[in-house]
């Protein structure tokens, strides 16, 4: 089988969720399957150096093409041009008129058995490969994470804003992905939701795989457990939830345990306004990064998600599953993980219940050990790379043999409506 992978971006190291995504999927197939690589780069990146990395990680992978992503007089006009179209604006940002050209010269059926596309990004290129499979691994479906935070705002602003994103995403989704063969999400609910505005088109869920490095890792268990708060703080209903869990679960957990330390890592933090949500105080402590993120959470952590915006499949949570953390989430931090309630994790409906299963943990340390350990024998069974990797395989082989088979049909109703006149002598 050989594939043509496209990639909206750098995934080497692999320091997004989407990126372990890609890059995880990678380590298997392309020891499975001829691999190529097309990848979008800014213009100021090393190219060489880009490359000798993911040769590095992925010794068996033929061929790298790169190119470069728009410059901004280019991506705006790029951007007003989608948004005739009614597409996000985001997609401009990887829209490349060279990319397109060598799609259209270049990949055939006899040169490709099918083209993997990764991300949403990557779906505008759909057209330039009108005669060969393609999956379009999606990761979630971000018109139902716009409407999620939409209806969790407090400002009419923003919820216009997100409402907007809402529509154009949709319009984004329904025109392009009914293009694809086969569409993945990483969650069933953006499975569910894609499959419902998309009624004829082939969606399926699958695994993001975890990293073997964060399997078996020992943890330095004591008596006096840390807590430990992940989250993206750019958007306001992040900040918000997060707020909402320091006043109605932390602020009774404190007077009972004075020593009780809470550590909250998050990316794009906006600084004065977290400053002013959490005063001076000792015991909390805000970091945007850690340098070893495996070696950080390989502590006597609790790990607490409460956030219920976005979509998809949360990859910090998995990887706190995975080292062997005991895990207290809303339902949105296990989508995609379906979890035993109280055996592999905790999922909290109410600040209620945040309060009653993080007091349960902090009281019993066989408890924490225990949940640890069965959370990351659930992670290993279900999204190791060699079970992801085997899941998606499977589907690269589907779908060509599906693609194969409509073809086929295609070209016997087309001879068999082509009649050919009698001769008469």
């Amino acid at each position: 089988m050989k594939l043509l992978f496209l990639i909206p971006y750098v995934f080497v190291p692999p320091s997004l969720g989407n990126h372990n995504l890609t890059f995880n999927l990678l380590k298997y197939v392309s020891d499975r399957a001829e691999c190529d690589l097309a990848i979008l780069i800014d213009n100021e990146i090393d190219r060489e150096i880009v490359a000798k990395r993911i040769l590095k990680e992925f010794p068996n992978i033929n061929n790298i093409f790169f190119f470069e992503k728009p410059k901004a007089l280019i991506r705006l006009l790029y951007q007003i041009q989608g948004c005739f179209c009614g597409f996000h604006p985001a997609i401009a940002r990887y829209k490349s008129t060279k990319l397109a050209l060598w799609l259209r010269n270049c990949c055939t059926i006899e040169q490709y058995d099918a083209i993997h596309f990764d991300l949403f990004y990557m779906a505008q290129y759909r057209q330039y490969c009108p005669a060969i499979p393609t999956v379009l691994v999606a990761s979630d479906a971000y018109s139902m994470a716009a409407n999620r935070i939409r209806s969790q705002t407090s400002h009419w602003q923003l919820a216009v804003k997100y409402y907007i994103n809402e529509l154009v995403l949709k319009n984004y989704e329904r025109r392009i992905y009914s293009n694809f063969d086969l569409v993945g999400t990483v969650s069933p609910i953006d499975t569910q939701y894609l499959s419902k505005i998309l009624p004829n088109s082939t969606i399926k869920t699958i695994k993001i795989a975890i990293a073997s490095e964060f399997l078996d890792r020992p943890i330095a268990r004591s008596n006096t457990p840390k807590l430990l708060c992940t989250f993206t703080g750019g958007k306001q209903v992040v900040w918000e939830a997060v707020g909402q869990f320091l006043d109605d679960c932390y602020r009774r957990i404190k007077p009972d345990r004075p020593q009780i330390q809470l550590f909250l890592l998050g990316r794009n933090i906006q600084a004065a306004k977290w400053q002013k949500l959490l005063g001076n105080r000792s015991d909390i402590s805000l970091s945007d990064r850690v340098e070893d993120y495996m070696s950080f959470l390989s502590q006597d952590w609790i790990y607490i998600y409460p956030q219920t915006n976005g979509s998809g499949l949360k990859t910090k949570v998995q990887q706190a599953m995975a080292v062997g953390l005991p895990v207290v989430g809303s339902p949105e931090a296990f989508a995609g993980l379906p979890i035993q309630q109280g055996k592999e994790g905790f999922i909290c409906h109410s600040p209620e219940e945040f309060y009653r299963c993080i007091d349960c943990l902090l009281s019993d340390r066989a408890l924490r050990e225990q949940m640890g350990r069965a959370a990351s024998d659930f992670i290993r069974k279900n999204f190791s790379r060699e079970v992801a990797g085997a899941q998606i395989l499977e589907l690269y082989r589907e779908t060509i043999a599906r693609y194969s088979s409509t073809n086929l049909e295609n070209n016997n109703v087309n001879n068999e409506s082509c009649i050919t006149p009698s001769r008469s002598d």
